[in-house]
């Protein structure tokens, strides 16, 4: 492939194009220069600074953490306390990963594809598919069901590409083995630390594709190129945008980005398309040089910042901005194109194009264009890749800041309770160690410690030389007590606590702790509720981040021969609202207690199935994990019918009734069994005891000697005792049999 400057008329002269060159690299200074000197004046770096201290726990005297001085053994020379009470680092990572939870949930995608209103698409692009509108054999379908037809097959198309989207965004080979979604972390993390967070791409990048091939009975491995769209996380202090963008960087004439680029990867630039070697060798002679030595005016506050630099890398900046292309044409650069790189198009038809490009180039007043700038030298112009000339990054505002496309963290909203703590910490350390002893009060001269150290200790020594106006000692010498304010300190610290979570806007609810549990749906969702609304326009900022970004995505998907064409219509791409992804445990709520029951109600005609489905999705549970599979419905469809459980258990309860009622009746009449052999067995014994009487008086009356009559007596004792003995035997085992059940029968 030829380079571009073979399309192009070059200078009658060198030094012509040398002073064409040095103008264009002058303006590209200057834009550098105006971002540069606007963003040091507006103050947000030192917002920035300020908030990585906060994070850090960096003291704001000593500029380093409370850790570094303890490792250092670093002690106050004035005996103040030098502890501090980070909370900023940790709400910080609690609202970020409140935010992430909510937006990024996992089962759900954070935006959707689908077919506009009123679709433009031609037949050709969509890859013949006019044949789907008619019968097998011709015949034309009807007008109505062709327009039904359509959409069914445009909705088709929208899945798939997005499906092609998903992807890529997923496409871990990418990513170093992580996602899209994990730059889409990153993002909003950072946001949340700085207040801003910034996503670049899609740019192109190369991936390296294995396959297997079988070749007959032989199997070897292939590897291939391909072009795929990225997108990576960028910090906001390597962001220079126009200074009269306002709030939208889009709005600006250009935009800089500042990179860091290691000496190997600048010598590998070298022969490489649109790259300028002579500049390249004068760089790679100099060494790296950063901004503060090449532009002295801002050495000062460089060297102030928190950032330590390395000197073994170069610093270059990446301009978007347009210039006129007779000036580019010129200055003799190698204007490099990048339509060729996505588009995966042969070399010969990329020729035509890139002549094509060139033609039409020469006509316009400004093209949009990518400097490379290293050293402060312009190394390399290339076409802008978007064919509208935007800057490929997305800005992400934790907090809007009125007329700046700067956003404020939760470390800035929280800095002044946070600096509160910790001042309230020191004095609450500090009046511990003062009240803890007395304060020593001597007139010097009168009162002298034997050891000559004048400190209080154990059995000290202290002499006493009485003057004219001090005869007595306690009048020398005096013991005072510092109050102790431990309780209203740490009462201020409690405030200061609670002023951080407002100012944070990160309720307790969000951190999971709640005073009380909730009592009833109603009270858990209005708890819910307020903890969610400060972070509805957090949300609305992601959304802002994440519906352009498909939409690139989706316009690189059109223009990619390899997607297929039954991917491709004419479609619509935006974010699905993140703040209903902040409601959907509500809704499921809603789902569960309000919507379910009316699926028992067939006037409603809700699918219970896809009621269940819906009620999953909104506890965060993949349905088809769980739920049953076609298979498994058609067994359950064959099994007998369950029986209705309210008649189960009506006639369990039947049953139950019926045998309590047999058991009641049987207990009875072994109850009156039991009194009627009883009253016999009293009986038998009386008619006994009644007959020994009588014989008794029998033998009396008879004079028989008294021995005769005592062993009678004995006998009839004996027998009466064991009367006895049977007789409550008999009761205990009458009522044993009852109570237990196995006196039936008897």
């Amino acid at each position: 492939m030829k380079p571009a400057s073979a399309y192009q008329a070059q200078p009658e002269q060198d030094q012509e194009a040398g002073a064409v060159r040095q103008s264009l690299q002058v303006m590209f200074v200057q834009y550098l220069k105006a971002a540069v000197d606007a963003r040091l004046l507006s103050g947000i770096e030192d917002e920035w600074r300020l908030a990585e201290d906060l994070y850090a726990g960096i003291d704001p005297e000593t500029k380093q953490s409370f850790t570094e001085l303890v490792a250092k053994n670093v002690k106050p020379k004035d005996g103040k306390s030098r502890i501090t009470l980070n909370i900023t680092s940790g709400k910080t990572r609690i609202a970020a990963s409140q935010i992430v939870r909510r937006v990024l949930p996992g089962d759900v995608r954070p935006w959707e594809i689908k077919p506009t209103p009123v679709p433009e698409f031609d037949q050709q692009a969509m890859g013949g598919q006019e044949q789907m509108l008619q019968l097998a054999d011709g015949t034309p379908v009807e007008a109505s069901k062709v327009a039904q037809a359509a959409k069914v097959m445009l909705k088709q198309q929208a899945e798939r590409m997005s499906d092609q989207i998903e992807d890529w965004l997923t496409d871990s080979d990418l990513y170093g083995g992580k996602t899209a979604y994990a730059e889409l972390r990153k993002m909003i993390k950072d946001g949340a630390r700085v207040g801003t967070g910034v996503i670049k791409g899609p740019f192109a990048a190369t991936k390296t594709e294995r396959r297997w091939v079988k070749e007959g009975n032989v199997v070897h491995l292939t590897k291939g190129q391909k072009m795929l769209p990225k997108w990576r996380t960028i910090k906001v202090i390597n962001c220079f945008p126009d200074p009269s963008c306002g709030d939208d960087i889009h709005a600006g004439s250009f935009f800089i980005e500042r990179d860091y680029l290691t000496p190997r990867q600048v010598r590998d630039m070298v022969g490489q398309p649109g790259y300028e070697d002579g500049e390249l060798a004068t760089v790679l002679q100099q060494g790296p040089l950063h901004w503060s030595q090449w532009d002295d005016r801002h050495k000062d506050e460089r060297e102030g910042q928190t950032r330590v630099w390395d000197r073994s890398t170069f610093e270059a900046f990446y301009l978007y901005a347009d210039v006129e292309p007779a000036k580019l044409i010129a200055a003799g650069f190698q204007v490099a194109t990048l339509t060729v790189a996505p588009t995966g198009v042969d070399g010969q038809a990329a020729e035509a194009m890139l002549a094509e490009e060139m033609g039409k180039a020469m006509a316009l007043t400004s093209i949009p264009i990518v400097a490379t700038m290293i050293n402060g030298r312009v190394v390399k112009v290339a076409i802008n890749p978007d064919e509208r000339g935007r800057f490929p990054y997305r800005f992400f505002r934790w907090e809007e800041l009125e007329g700046r496309p700067y956003g404020k963290g939760v470390p800035i909203q929280m800095a002044s309770a946070q600096i509160g703590l910790v001042a309230a910490v020191r004095a609450m350390f500090e009046n511990g160690g003062q009240s803890a002893g007395p304060q020593v009060v001597y007139a010097e001269g009168v009162v002298t410690p034997v050891d000559g150290i004048n400190n209080l200790a154990r059995n000290k020594h202290w002499t006493f030389t009485p003057d004219e106006t001090m005869d007595d000692v306690r009048k020398a010498f005096g013991l005072f007590t510092i109050p102790s304010v431990q309780e209203q300190l740490f009462n201020i610290i409690k405030a200061c606590q609670e002023w951080a979570d407002q100012l944070a806007n990160i309720p307790l609810l969000m951190q999971g702790i709640t005073s009380q549990a909730s009592g009833t749906l109603g009270e858990a969702e209005m708890l819910e509720a307020n903890a969610a609304s400060p972070l509805l326009d957090i949300a609305k900022e992601y959304d802002e981040v994440v519906g352009p970004m498909i939409s690139d995505a989706y316009e690189w998907g059109m223009a990619d021969p390899e997607v297929p064409a039954n991917a491709k219509g004419d479609f619509q791409c935006r974010a699905i609202g993140a703040s209903s992804l902040i409601h959907r445990d509500r809704r499921a709520l809603a789902l569960q207690n309000v919507v379910a029951p009316m699926a028992n109600d067939p006037g409603f005609g809700l699918s219970k199935e896809r009621l269940g489905t819906e009620i999953l999705r909104g506890l965060q549970v993949s349905p088809e994990t769980v739920q049953m599979t076609d298979d498994e419905k058609k067994a359950a469809a064959e099994q007998p019918a369950p029986v209705d459980p309210r008649i189960e258990a009506a006639n369990i309860k039947a049953q139950s009734d019926q045998a309590r009622e047999q058991s009641r009746r049987e207990s009875e009449e072994l109850e009156r069994q039991f009194k009627a052999e009883q009253a016999e067995r009293q009986r038998i014994v009386d008619q006994a005891i009644a007959e020994m009487e009588v014989q008794i008086q029998v033998l009396e009356s008879s004079n028989q000697a008294n021995l005769r009559i005592e062993e009678i007596r004995a006998a009839l004792a004996d027998t009466a005792m064991a009367l006895k003995t049977k007789r409550d035997l008999f009761a205990a085992e009458r009522q044993f049999a009852v109570t237990s059940g196995e006196g039936r029968g008897l």
